[in-house]
């Protein structure tokens, strides 16, 4: 399902990339001349969503058997997200995704392997530096979103307040935003401090369990950290098709540690 979802992604893409898509509409501006095209956002709202969805996928995309063809789509969808989407979570999960690939391999060499591991973290700093358009904005969201949680810590505001009961905006280019960049501060906001907390106690007792067992985990813990690294600057559990693709991956992991 996961390899199937990920083709029709990347086809739509290759038909927005060639301005042939033949449902979707370039985004109408507010005011001056529409674009011509659309950009290449795949089945999704924007390249965020894409590029969640499809960093999500790719560890996944490497369990498929028979091997070549997984590889050959997990390739592919990584070229997509750093050339094509250019956005902070799909460099994230090529990152990561590299790094589970040669973790093994790497064993005997540990010098080699954490200079591996600081290498793929500079290049994703410097990706984020170059890259995202909201490396500017996110610290002005956080900053309100922390002022709201100061307000009401313990109940929240209730779920799908921001945009709601709550207007967010960015004061240097008077953006309105109805999410926040960060699913923890978002759910402390908007479900109260109960949420987060529940989510560090999964984690723990995640993390003990796995603790000399992380072969016979085999890819799914590299989709729970890419999930946990995204939710730090992006809301991962707030589009429906990546929110799927997480509990299936969850749930296996559940399963094979059972």
């Amino acid at each position: 399902a996961v390899l199937v979802g990920t083709v029709i992604q990347l086809g739509w893409v290759a038909l927005q990339v060639a301005h042939l898509d033949p449902l979707f509409q370039a985004t109408v501006p507010q005011s001056g001349p529409a674009p011509a095209f659309v950009e290449p956002v795949g089945w999704m709202g924007n390249p965020m969503d894409l590029a969640l969805l499809l960093g999500v996928s790719l560890p996944l995309l490497l369990a498929v058997r028979p091997r070549w063809l997984g590889r050959a789509v997990a390739a592919l969808t990584a070229l997509t997200m750093l050339l094509g989407l250019r956005t902070t979570v799909g460099a994230m999960a090529v990152g990561v995704t590299a790094l589970w690939m040669l973790w093994e391999p790497l064993a005997s060499w540990r010098w080699l392997r954490q200079a591996t591991v600081v290498l793929i973290a500079l290049a994703g700093v410097l990706y984020v530096l170059v890259w995202d358009p909201h490396v500017g904005s996110r610290p002005l969201i956080w900053k309100q979103a922390g002022h709201l949680i100061g307000l009401r810590p313990f109940a929240g505001w209730g779920p799908n307040a921001v945009d709601h009961r709550l207007l967010l905006l960015t004061p240097k280019t008077e953006l309105r935003w109805n999410f926040i960049f960060n699913e923890w501060l978002q759910a402390w906001l908007e479900l109260g401090m109960l949420a987060p907390a529940l989510a560090v106690g999964y984690l723990v007792t995640l993390a003990r369990r796995l603790r000399g067992r992380w072969r016979e985990a085999g890819e799914l813990p590299a989709v729970a950290a890419i999930v946990l690294l995204a939710s730090c600057f992006s809301i991962p559990f707030r589009i429906g098709p990546v929110a799927l693709v997480a509990a299936l991956a969850l749930g296996q992991l559940e399963r094979r540690l059972t």
